[in-house]
């Protein structure tokens, strides 16, 4: 072991000895797209799902649905308050019941809500969200609804690049996309433009860019977050993920079940292994948390950064005192897909009048709502009617969406039961080719029978 791999040994160990006695607590941005689940919660027992009762209000009639969400709880409830205002107002014989708990509550408050069959009318789901609770039987099916209440340009506009995605899992409709979250390279643009350096444009430039970096100006590049547990959802899909797209592969199949036993697969490990072992990126990536990789992006330590949108909010509030932009899709020897990953809003197994949650859901989808909510919060939904403002097109960051957005060959992060469990066990294999010497190829062979034993635990 070089002396390099020790470092990186003594780092980790020192990061999990301050985890463990509660020394190294960070204070982290919230991120609200953030698709990790929380603690483990017991799955309930299996069950048909309740038997529905769809009614259709009539105008004489007034309906309560709940709505949960988080979002109030970071940003305030005025905006929450006055949405569901107009809605009531554009609405008279729906009345909205609006429910708040912290990110932290989400998922075991849904897990409690499951068990006993008493699920909100609409609430946000993720990719392993809408995977769980569709095994469970928690989701209303709204195939039939959304074809009986919605006219041709909504089901039309249905697709992976628009805000009438259909969330389905195994055959069912069990959500609608309301978020839309992509992921990419951002770049430090005075750093750029004063050192006249071209942004590269593929993989291998990026590499030789990295290369350049350190040779000529004696700095690193990027920082890469592969430490456990916190990086679990970074390398599979944001490093890894991400290459094997752009050359053409895949990490799992239509079926989310492995499909990274490929030569594809097996040259994105080659890679990223090559810049760990020939210095190209910050040290003690295996101990980098994702506090840590921000603070270095954005005090300009390093010039680029894997992330999201919300970057340059978080460089603002550490504040840095550059520009940050996002770079156009980097691209492989077949595709220029990025990272991608949605938002959806379920509708409750259990709900008693799912036509008025679904008309709450649209009103949730459409221009107005997305508009102003972008305008608000400097954030979009998956409808792209905030980008097509002029404003939004010139902004550095938001700018570069719909380019990416519109790329067919994108790579959705998939919906799958046990996603957090999988994704570390994706890490752990990656840290033991990188620390204990494991070949790449022993390490794919049990990443493929991990996974499918993961999902079968289920």
């Amino acid at each position: 072991m070089n002396r390099r791999h020790i470092i990186g040994w003594l780092s980790l160990l020192i990061i999990l000895s301050m985890i463990i006695t509660g020394c190294a607590k960070e204070t982290a941005t919230p991120q609200p797209e953030s698709t990790s689940l929380p603690e483990a919660t017991s799955p309930p027992e299996a069950t048909s799902p309740p038997e529905a009762k769809p009614t259709t209000p009539t105008e004489e009639e007034v309906v309560e649905i709940t709505y949960f969400e988080h979002f109030s709880t970071e940003f305030g409830d005025e905006w929450f308050n006055k949405i569901i205002a107009n809605f009531e107002a554009q609405h008279p014989n729906i009345k909205v019941n609006r429910i708040s708990k912290p990110w932290g509550e989400l998922w075991p408050s849904l897990t409690a809500w499951a068990q006993s069959e008493e699920m909100p009318d609409v609430f946000a789901t993720h990719g392993a969200w809408l995977a769980i609770l569709s095994e469970w039987n928690a989701l209303y099916d709204l195939r039939e609804v959304i074809e009986e209440n919605a006219d041709d340009e909504y089901i039309e506009n249905t697709g992976a690049m628009g805000p009438y995605y259909y969330g389905t899992y195994k055959g069912e409709v069990n959500g609608a996309t309301w978020g839309y979250f992509v992921y990419g390279l951002f770049y430090n643009v005075e750093f750029f433009e004063e050192n006249n350096i071209e942004l590269p444009g593929t993989w291998d430039e990026f590499e030789e860019l990295l290369r350049d970096l350190r040779d000529e100006k004696d700095m690193y590049g990027i920082s890469l977050v592969w430490s456990l547990p916190e990086g679990y959802s970074h390398f599979p899909y944001l490093q890894w993920g991400w290459w094997v797209t752009g050359a053409g592969g895949k990490v799992y199949d239509e079926n989310n079940e492995p499909a990274f036993n490929t030569p594809e697969g097996k040259s994105g490990l080659e890679y990223w292994k090559r810049l760990y072992d020939d210095d190209l990126i910050s040290p003690n990536a295996e101990a980098m948390t994702v506090q840590q990789a921000r603070g270095d992006f954005c005090s300009g330590k390093v010039p680029f950064i894997i992330d999201g949108p919300w970057i340059k909010g978080t460089c603002e509030s550490l504040g840095g005192e550059f520009t940050v932009a996002m770079m156009p899709p980097i691209c492989g020897e077949e595709t220029c897909g990025s990272p991608v990953t949605f938002q959806y809003l379920s509708v409750g197994a259990n709900s008693e009048h799912p036509e008025a949650a679904f008309e709450f859901i649209k009103y949730m989808q459409s221009d107005e709502v997305t508009i102003d909510w972008g305008k608000t919060f400097g954030m979009s939904t998956a409808n792209m009617a905030y980008y097509e403002l002029p404003e939004t097109k010139e902004d550095p960051v938001l700018g570069m969406i719909p380019e990416i957005a519109a790329d067919k060959d994108n790579m959705m992060i998939p919906a799958i039961t046990n996603k957090d469990a999988i994704d570390t066990m994706i890490l752990e294999e990656w840290q033991s080719i990188l620390l204990e010497d494991k070949s790449i190829d022993d390490a794919i062979a049990d990443m493929e029978s991990q996974w499918l034993e993961l999902m079968t635990e289920f």
